[in-house]
């Protein structure tokens, strides 16, 4: 019992050890992985902590299908068990099966046939309480995402039982892994209302399925009654409980044995169907599955397939075993016949096996009726022997490993070292693209939010020329409204001064009176609510908000005096914009203003109304209708005939669409708005604006802070300058501390400081996935080590050094080289590199930088393990010097060339 316990203590000194060793040896752990070790739900070893835990879901599931209009209709009931530490006021859904919803976005084009209205939601209940499935508050879409708002909250260890009933369409066209593939076949893959995964890390997982993201699911018990059409069968995730009472007693018998067999046994035959021996009877059936703890329910029907089997083992100890079948057609493609494309997958091979590449051949063994071995041995001996690049392969499993010949590598890099647009499209592909972003109110200067958006914006611009499209970067300033008038209105009582006079940035003292007028607002709330006057209305009638509205109305009315001021201050708002813009590196070729579209906007919607589109309500406000579309009605003109947001944008998006007629318009705004652009698709397309289908919303995730989110209008954002300020003020402190900067002249240092400041910023920001929230840390993302904009610059800077010493050296380089064997730090450099294309076209497809950023710091790293393994200037051999230099130079210029794309300046020195 000693040893066992001296063991257990020295066991977590070690896992204790190496945690404080990545931490001091620079292994970036980003901030809310390192919470969950302080919460001790997760250790430094991957491993579930002390305090792990998982939520636990049970379905029971009633579902019939309809084989003639291919729609699933069910009912289920939801047994959800909170075992995290938290209180859930919300409930999450996946519902995978919108992806084929009209208006949602997708990673692939899946044509007009099979889009939809989405999963029909018909009922509802949760704890025996029916929820409105009307209240667009409390009961929404998010892309594939359906958000309930809880009466009560889910307190830490309750049960929940949710009651849902839903109806969706299978697909018929577009059979990408689900859908009608035949009259006699049809796949099931996303089908039912499924809760999302509540995590220790993220919460809620608000990631919308576009297509290509993977699926992160609870793991779940699944008792599952599917109701099918005479005639078919039914194949689907774990146990079929009934076989006995569907399936002739011959097939049922030939069932058993696979179960207990490791040979491949033939279930069901061709001649079960001339002898009619499949089905018991051809009614229509109930089939019963259960599955237990599995992260997802599928299911195939069929009829005139042939299906084959084996058991396999998958505990030695319980002997618990699995089915493993093929289901397939009489007349199945042979291994002769050429395979479907998207069968045949490449990823890079794991760094414990040898090879570059490998191809999984799993997918083949159902056509071919082989072991996924024998399949890779004939696929590797054939390609083998055909292509000289392949210098050898090996299997592993159902995994085909590659190595590739040095040969290859030496002409990649012979042919890209000289490339100066290496990872860029050469030619143009004719298409436009229009990405709005920053898009501010003239009521506050820009915050820390602000510089996401136009960071992302302008990355995704940036990327997106780099594949070849025309781009035009717009902003739409949203320059009148309520809230400009608020800020209006503070001024001609609280201050009546320039901003020269009090000495701030023109935009600045703009912000300040917005926040003043919301103090005195609460005020004067306070005092007529004491007063009687009731708490759900008083803030709308008191007089500083009946002043505001009274000015809106006025502007409207194009006042004199009001627009006066209103220019005056919007001027003083734009120069501090325009400040801000300069030192974040973003621009823009054309500023659209609201002022100048939402009368536009205005003149499309009373032309709605005339043509009846739209619907006049009796207090003279115009509505468009969308409860047919799954939605609810919009306010599209106030009943005082003023607009609204979304009649401005209506506005916009028309004269945009005149001024440039591109493919694509692109909206980067936060996910908050995701309904908003839902709706305004649709109501363009009500219009009749085909062009609408071209409109696509970069929805990403907001910036929080350690110390919690921002309100504007209380005063507690960070603003943007304030925070540039701050992060080149600690650039300059670790750099100094560091002795980065004491070789440099003070302009130099200067420079440097801005440019480490500022590329840590804009790294950070951008190496997070859009989709996701992120948690900001300044001090965090100047760290010289780690995954952070100044380890990819002093990365750079090293190579730099290198290359003003092999010039002072008089070394003269020759880009192109002839090494007979790549050593295996070169090559595992030159194997990054050559993924380069490969990410800038899938960051454009994905409009996500975070592809770049990650890959900027892959490659560095890289390149710092073979800078400490490979001998660069030192190297005696003259052909292999002049190689590693190359490497250098080639990595230098990618980095500085990925570095454009993100807006991350690469210094020379550091």
């Amino acid at each position: 019992m000693k040893k066992r316990y001296l063991f257990l203590c020295f066991l977590s000194f070690i896992l204790f050890e190496i945690s404080v060793l990545a931490q001091k040896n620079g292994y970036y752990i980003p901030l809310d992985i390192q919470q969950t070790y302080q919460k001790q739900t997760r250790n430094a070893m991957g491993m579930p902590g002390v305090n792990y835990w998982q939520n636990e879901v049970n379905y029971s599931i009633k579902a019939e299908l309809d084989s003639t209009t291919t729609f699933i209709s069910g009912t289920a009931e939801i047994h959800y068990i909170n075992h995290s530490p938290d209180s859930l006021d919300r409930l999450v859904f996946n519902l995978y099966q919108d992806i084929f919803r009209k208006g949602n976005s997708r990673d692939w084009d899946i044509g007009l046939a099979d889009l939809h209205e989405g999963t029909e939601i018909n009922r509802l209940e949760i704890d025996g309480k029916e929820v409105d499935t009307k209240n667009n508050r409390k009961f929404y879409r998010q892309g594939t995402k359906l958000i309930v708002k809880l009466q009560n909250s889910i307190a830490p260890t309750d049960t929940t039982i949710i009651s849902i009933d839903w109806r969706v369409m299978i697909p018929q066209t577009r059979t990408v892994r689900m859908g009608k593939y035949s009259d006699s076949v049809c796949f099931v893959a996303y089908w039912y209302p499924q809760l999302a995964v509540y995590d220790d890390i993220d919460g809620w997982d608000m990631i919308s399925y576009n297509g290509s993201v993977e699926f992160y699911n609870e793991f779940a018990d699944y008792n599952v009654s599917l109701t099918i059409p005479a005639g078919f069968a039914v194949w689907a995730t774990g146990t079929l409980e009934n076989a006995y009472e569907v399936y002739h007693h011959n097939v049922y018998e030939r069932l058993n044995k696979a179960r207990q067999s490791n040979e491949i046994i033939q279930i069901i035959r061709k001649e079960d169907y001339t002898n009619n021996e499949v089905l018991k009877s051809d009614s229509k059936k109930v089939w019963i599955f259960e599955a237990l703890k599995v992260p997802d329910f599928s299911f195939g029907v069929g009829k005139g397939l042939l299906w084959d089997a084996s058991g396999l083992i998958v505990d030695s100890s319980s002997k618990r075993s699995v089915l493993i079948s093929a289901v397939y057609p009489e007349e199945s493609p042979n291994y002769n016949q050429q395979p479907d494309p998207r069968y045949v997958t490449f990823q890079k091979t794991r760094p414990e096996f040898e090879g570059d590449l490998t191809i999984v051949v799993f997918p083949f063994t159902k056509e071919l009726k082989r072991t996924p071995e024998v399949i890779a041995n004939e696929i590797g001996q054939h390609l083998a022997a055909h292509f000289p690049i392949i210098k050898r392969f090996n299997v592993v499993k159902g995994f085909l490993n590659f190595l590739i010949d040095d040969s290859y590598w030496m002409s990649f890099y012979n042919n890209a070292v000289d490339n100066s647009q290496f990872g860029r499209c050469k030619t143009p592909n004719g298409k436009h693209i229009v990405i709005e972003y920053s898009s501010p109110n003239t009521n506050k200067p820009l915050h820390l939010g602000h510089i996401r958006n136009n960071l992302l914006g302008w990355s995704v611009a940036e990327i997106l020329k780099a594949n070849g499209y025309q781009v035009t970067k717009v902003n739409l300033v949203n320059d009148r409204g309520i809230h400009i008038c608020k800020s209006m209105i503070a001024w001609q009582k609280w201050s009546q001064k320039s901003p020269s006079e009090v000495g701030m940035k023109g935009d600045k003292l703009v912000g300040s009176m917005y926040v003043k007028f919301d103090q005195e607002l609460k005020k004067q709330t306070a005092e007529a609510i004491a007063l009687g006057a009731p708490e759900d209305s008083a803030a709308k009638n008191v007089a500083l908000m009946t002043e505001a509205q009274e000015m809106l109305r006025q502007w409207e009315s194009e006042n004199t005096d009001v627009r006066n001021l209103w220019q005056t201050m919007n001027s003083w708002v734009y120069a501090g914009f325009d400040a801000t813009y300069k030192r974040l590196g973003v621009d823009f070729d054309k500023i659209y203003y609201e002022s100048e579209t939402y009368l536009l906007g205005k003149s499309l919607v009373l032309d709605g109304l005339e043509r009846n589109i739209l619907q006049k309500k009796q207090d003279q406000s115009i509505w468009c209708d969308l409860t047919t579309d799954g939605l609810d009605e919009k306010l599209l003109l106030r009943a005082d005939g003023t607009s609204v947001y979304m009649t401005q944008d209506l506005g916009t998006a028309q004269q945009r669409f005149e001024n440039y007629h591109p493919e694509k318009m692109i909206y980067v705004v936060g996910n908050e708005q995701n309904y908003h652009f839902e709706v305004l698709k649709l109501v363009l397309k009500k219009l009749g604006k085909d062009w609408a289908e071209g409109i696509e919303h970069l929805s990403y995730g907001m910036v929080e802070l350690p110390e919690g989110k921002m309100k504007s209008r209380e005063g507690t954002v960070v603003d943007a300058d304030d925070l540039m300020d701050e992060m080149i003020n600690t650039a300059r402190l670790t750099t100094e501390e560091l002795g980065k900067s004491k070789d440099l002249s003070e302009s130099e240092a200067e420079l440097l400081y801005q440019q480490i400041g500022l590329g840590a910023l804009k790294y950070f920001m951008l190496k997070v996935d859009p989709k996701k929230t992120m948690l900001f840390n300044p001090t965090e993302s100047i760290d010289f080590n780690g995954n952070t904009g100044p380890f990819i610059q002093y990365t750079h800077a090293r190579i730099k050094s290198i290359i003003r010493k092999s010039a002072e050296a008089g070394i003269i380089f020759n880009p192109q080289a002839n090494i007979d064997e790549i050593a295996p730090k070169e090559k595992a450099l030159l194997k990054i590199a050559h993924e380069f294309p490969a990410i800038v076209k899938q960051a454009g497809e994905n409009r996500s930088p975070a592809l770049v950023a990650n890959f900027m710091y892959e490659l560095a790293k890289e390149f710092n393990q073979f800078y400490q393994a490979s001998p660069i200037l030192k190297e005696e051999n003259t052909e292999l010097r002049n190689f590693r230099l190359g490497i250098s130079i080639f990595t230098s210029n990618i980095l500085k060339t990925a570095g454009n794309l993100i807006g991350m300046s690469m210094p020379e020195k550091m």
